[in-house]
């Protein structure tokens, strides 16, 4: 059964994660069933990220408060720059492209791992390149 995946010592849980049943997070039980449909619990390798089914947003504010997490993390250096300019992961700033392609806890989150924190910096140079989060820093900005 799925939940045996919580025990199994080859499916790695974070520990403040380990007491909740797998559609607590993974709410798209159909992707659930679909993605375990021929998995032998006993010979299971654990896949670097499921790809049959998502892990909402939602789902980690049902008991995450996103105004306490960005609170506690405002000191957190993981996303400091080359010229040093530091935001907090978890308060992105304003901006019409942030806007246009919010960011989801499972973008930097991966609760599989014994290092919570993906390498969210990897995230983040999707959009900001070359060690730097200013814009124009190295594209010429010109009015339209």
């Amino acid at each position: 059964a799925e939940g045996d995946s919580l025990t199994n010592a080859a499916c790695e849980i974070s520990a403040s994660h380990g007491d909740l049943a797998c559609a607590s997070c993974h709410t798209d039980t159909s992707g659930l069933e679909s993605a375990h449909a021929e998995v032998d619990m006993n010979d299971y390798q654990v896949p670097k990220k499921l790809k049959k089914t998502d892990v909402s947003k939602e789902a980690c504010l049902s008991c995450h408060d996103q105004a306490e997490v960005a609170s506690a993390t405002a000191d957190l250096t993981v996303l400091t720059d080359d010229n040093g300019t530091t935001v907090n992961p978890h308060e992105r700033p304003a901006g019409e492209k942030h806007e246009e392609n919010p960011a989801t806890c499972t973008d930097c989150h991966n609760n599989h791992s014994k290092d919570l924190p993906k390498d969210s910096m990897r995230y983040c140079a999707q959009c900001h390149h070359r060690g730097t989060f200013e814009c124009g820093t190295c594209h010429e900005l010109r009015e339209r």
